[in-house]
């Protein structure tokens, strides 16, 4: 979402690392879209600004027909064999202290991936003071799965996911501390 800019600016941090052989890839292909909704991130605008209409870019992950848009069927094609995808949004909130909210959390829909996001979240969670500022890790997230998101796309599909929100909606945190929390 254009709203929501951490994970795009992480994604290019590890890209340079990469670039920079500072992380190395020891087996398998990587592929990273870190903005792709460039003119929503331009104006801090949620969804991809149109002038007949606006799209949210993450509301078309249809398992049953075609979006309208080339670039979500085309990631749809590379992704339908992936390991792993990871998907980087920003709440609104942090839902340790409000449930409605995403923010602040790891959701993933391979069980297997588990133990990796409880390690994630414990290593963020030693950079947080704020106890009502915590990191959770969860599985599934079942207020999505009527939804056709990327996470729920994922989940329908077999295809391991994990969804990083951090909390950001409004610049709720500092954008250097999301970004940080995306890199971790």
């Amino acid at each position: 979402h254009g709203n929501e800019p951490s994970g795009s600016y992480a994604i290019n941090k590890i890209h340079k690392k990469i670039i920079n052989n500072e992380i190395i890839l020891k087996k398998g292909e990587l592929y990273m879209f870190p903005f792709l909704n460039k003119y929503g991130k331009y104006i801090n605008y949620r969804y991809v600004p149109s002038i007949r209409y606006s799209t949210d870019l993450n509301r078309i992950w249809y398992v049953d027909k075609k979006s309208n848009f080339n670039m979500i069927e085309y990631i749809k094609n590379i992704i339908n064999d992936a390991d792993l995808v990871i998907d980087a949004h920003e709440g609104w909130g942090y839902h340790i202290s409000n449930n409605k909210s995403m923010g602040s959390c790891l959701y993933y829909t391979n069980k297997d991936h588990s133990i990796l996001c409880n390690n994630i979240v414990n290593n963020l969670n030693n950079t947080i003071t704020d106890k009502n500022k915590l990191f959770l890790s969860k599985g599934l997230c079942h207020k999505l799965i009527n939804v056709p998101t990327l996470h729920t796309y994922c989940a329908k599909k077999n295809i391991p996911n994990i969804l990083i929100e951090t909390t950001g909606h409004n610049n709720i945190q500092p954008l250097n501390l999301r970004v940080d929390q995306q890199y971790l």
